[in-house]
């Protein structure tokens, strides 16, 4: 982290059936063979599928993303991490 960076802190309510999601930069940046980002209009396009668990969210992305980097080297870190209230 750099010291210059300025974060705002926020509160939210995750109601029962919520899920959170965070995740890195390496997600919406991951690179295809032709150069072609993953995006972020393209990880909100999963997300507005309803998913059945965290688990089933994160291997939704995971799907995704391997389809669209198919044989391309890894262009940066993909991390993620959802949470669900139950």
């Amino acid at each position: 982290m750099l010291p210059e960076m300025k974060f705002e802190i926020q509160q939210i309510q995750i109601n029962a059936e919520d899920i959170l999601i965070g995740y890195t930069d390496g997600v919406n940046e991951a690179l295809a063979p032709n150069g072609e980002f993953f995006t972020r209009e393209r990880l909100l396009s999963i997300l507005e599928q309803q998913p059945s668990s965290a688990s089933d969210l994160i291997e939704r992305i995971k799907a995704n993303l391997s389809t669209h980097v198919h044989d391309a080297p890894p262009s940066d870190d993909i991390t993620m991490l959802a949470i669900q209230q139950l």
